[in-house]
């Protein structure tokens, strides 16, 4: 049983997906960013210095209990890492999670049952992360490369809604996001009291988006770009080119 936030459970997953080739695990998150996003996926692992999670199995728990309560106790800095992860579901799915996340939490457990809902769903139909999962690392490219240049000082969540104000801004420059939704995504980072700044240089990430897990050999990844509130697509695109527009 995995009972903590999102390490303790891809530790404890990752040591039950190896131990005897593979052995059940229940997992019962105590922070909102594990709720929402480490304890759904069946994504496991551990970082590396080269990298995050670059040491892993897909290993889906046999439950997940979610106890809000447990939340009651959180850091106000803690509920902002996990409305980063939050925001990111906001934007892929638009409707009513979007507009929850504009004017402000009011019903947690509706909030995240939206959130679990929407990734169970993904997962469900593509475990391994050959098609519509990649749409779950919304922000993340930027976000992991982020994490990396920190050191892991910059939580994850934090990062997610960071790099997904910098592929927001990638989106508007090729014209594919309109301004309004532009605003509209950064607006919602700002509402749940997050700093939207990318705090690295665009040829700082993309040094360490070359040595990402999910970067091919010919420099390529395979970027979420929001093209609206509520529609995301999965395009085929070279670092260089993500240099070039951000510049």
């Amino acid at each position: 049983m995995a009972l903590g936030g999102g390490v303790v459970s891809d530790i404890a997953g990752f040591a039950a997906a190896t131990y005897m080739r593979g052995i059940d695990f229940i997992v019962c998150p105590t922070t909102l960013l594990s709720a929402i996003d480490a304890s759904v996926g069946g994504k496991t692992g551990v970082d590396l210095k080269q990298g995050k999670n670059l040491l892993g199995a897909f290993h889906a728990p046999r439950l997940v209990l979610i106890d809000i309560n447990s939340f009651k106790t959180l850091s106000e800095s803690e509920i902002k890492n996990g409305m980063g992860e939050g925001i990111k579901y906001a934007v892929l799915t638009g409707g009513e999670l979007s507009k929850m996340v504009e004017v402000g939490i009011k019903d947690l457990e509706r909030f995240i049952e939206l959130c679990v809902s929407y990734k169970k769903d993904i997962v469900e139909r593509d475990f391994k992360e050959s098609g519509d999962r990649k749409l779950l690392n919304l922000g993340h490219t930027f976000a992991h490369a982020a994490e990396k240049l920190s050191n892991y000082t910059l939580p994850h969540g934090i990062a997610v809604a960071k790099g997904l104000m910098s592929v927001s801004e990638y989106a508007y420059r090729t014209n594919k996001l309109s301004f309004k939704d532009k605003e509209k995504i950064k607006n919602m980072i700002k509402a749940a009291g997050i700093d939207e700044t990318m705090p690295y240089k665009i040829n700082e990430l993309a040094f360490v988006m070359r040595m990402d897990k999910k970067a091919d050999s010919d420099g390529e990844v395979s970027l979420v770009v929001p093209y609206s509130v509520g529609e995301c697509k999965i395009e085929k695109t070279s670092i260089d080119k993500i240099v070039e527009v951000l510049k």
